[in-house]
């Protein structure tokens, strides 16, 4: 090799040299390349995870807590209630069964229950006869993995919760924690408390606060201050079925005023019940006397009663749903010790002529029976005169005379018995009184139309089988 050769020898070698600055910069390169590629698998990973929170915190969870069918969420029932505080119970709340196609939730305020293919959310205070308030939501209950589930507006209105689902990520509030973080934010705009009342406490979930100032007066703002009800009552009552609320003034008046405001019903009586789950009628009293209402403070039973209503107490294996309404079509109503019906159309059904509606006071020694005023099977109701029982329609129309000792049901094996008795005989009423007896228009309620179902004796039990 000659000194030219050498010379452009060393020459290649310092040209294929590295700086040292170009290596730093390769390995950087190199590093914001695999940090970029751990930030995207992180990303993707994240995308991909599932994020339970409650009340602001993360909730440690099982993958089946909710599914998604149809693009409606549903929620496991057991394990949400565990969740939010309420305990969780197979069957329905007040009757006692494992059943596992119902349940039932509660707290020491309320109780929800849930049923199998129903599209329904029952509550009610517990402890109490009060009528359950049915909840309509749009899809039914579910079994799914061996449990029920429901969805998730049937899981906020049993519940009182707040619910919003975006993908891979859950996130609920309580009612407590909302009460909690808005306080100060309601005694910053000047009021003195939100309502202590726990269905007070549910306008929340709708936006809304029932208040009272330093005065002690009572109102409904919304969740910015914007005034809904002024705070100038001396009490009010949200009212969740019918989203409305019962108002009282200084005279101890009282009134219903909807959630945009709207007076409904003035304030003119002394109290004003619920007739129907649909608010359409309102039980009211006004100088110690009950009548009926419509949703327009129209009369359809004037104030003239002093008792409107059964006692549910007496009849709790009856079918009695709602004390104001037998059969969805008529209300008992009572007129110096007498009873009988109108119809919710505000037309006498059943005369004012008898002693008491059903029978509560089973005199037979057997522990199996039941006191009854309804007969479903026959849209019949039990009445009573001088201690004797009998059985009318919905119209009135005599089915079984009033001779009888004892009206009754039995249930066994799940399947409900109706039994008269008189001297000592036994008569199942299946067996005697032809069923489906429902008349498509009401009749005449006078004796002669009674008389002519006593003699015919098709659609009764007469007078000489009892």
């Amino acid at each position: 090799m000659n000194l030219e050769e050498l010379y452009n020898v060393d020459d290649k070698k310092e040209k294929t040299k590295i700086k040292p600055t170009k290596l730093i910069l390769i390995l950087i390169s190199i590093i914001m390349f695999f940090i970029i590629a751990i930030i995207i698998t992180i990303s993707i990973l994240k995308s991909n995870q599932f994020y339970f929170y409650v009340d602001g915190k993360t909730a440690k969870v099982s993958e089946d807590i909710y599914v998604i069918q149809d693009g409606t969420v549903y929620l496991s029932i057991k394990d949400i209630a565990k969740l939010v505080g309420y305990e969780f119970h197979n069957g329905e709340y007040k009757v006692l069964s494992e059943d596992p196609d119902k349940c039932y939730v509660e707290n020491e305020n309320e109780t929800a229950t849930f049923i199998l293919g129903s599209n329904q959310v029952l509550k009610v205070a517990p402890d109490t006869n009060d009528d359950y308030n049915t909840y309509i939501v749009e899809q039914t209950i579910k079994k799914i993995n061996n449990k029920l589930y429901a969805p998730s507006d049937a899981i906020c209105r049993g519940l009182n919760i707040t619910f919003n689902y975006k993908k891979n990520q859950i996130t609920i509030y309580t009612m407590p924690y909302l009460l909690k973080s808005y306080q100060d934010t309601m005694k910053k705009y000047g009021y003195a408390q939100i309502s202590n009342d726990f269905d007070n406490q549910k306008t929340i979930l709708n936006n809304m606060f029932v208040v009272k100032n330093s005065n002690d007066k009572y109102g409904v703002v919304d969740i910015n201050n914007n005034e809904i009800i002024g705070t100038k009552y001396n009490d009010i009552k949200f009212m969740e079925n019918t989203n409305e609320f019962w108002v009282k003034d200084n005279q101890e008046k009282v009134g219903i005023i909807k959630a945009n405001g709207q007076t409904k019903i003035q304030l003119s009586y002394e109290d004003i019940k619920a007739l129907d789950k649909s608010a359409n009628y309102y039980v009211v009293k006004q100088n110690d006397k009950y009548g009926v209402i419509d949703s327009n403070g129209k009369n359809v039973i004037y104030c003239e009663y002093d008792n409107i209503g059964i006692d549910k107490s007496k009849f709790k294996s009856d079918d009695v749903s709602n004390q104001y309404l037998l059969y969805d079509k008529l209300v008992p109503v009572n007129r110096n010790g007498k009873w009988g019906a109108y119809n919710i159309n505000g037309e006498l059904a059943i005369n004012i002529e008898y002693d008491s509606l059903g029978c509560s006071d089973v005199n037979i020694e057997n522990k199996q029976v039941n006191p009854v005023i309804l007969i479903p099977n026959y849209n019949a109701i039990v009445v009573c005169n001088d201690k004797k029982y009998g059985i009318v329609d919905v119209y009135g129309d005599i089915l079984v005379p009033i001779a009888c000792d004892n009206i009754y049901s039995i249930v066994n094996n799940g399947n409900k018995t109706y039994y008269i008795t008189r001297n000592n005989e036994t008569i199942e009423i299946e067996k005697n009184l032809r069923p489906g007896i429902i008349k498509e228009t009401p009749q005449n309620n006078n004796n002669s139309v009674s008389q002519n179902n006593t003699t015919t004796g098709n659609n009764i039990i007469n007078s000489n089988n009892v």
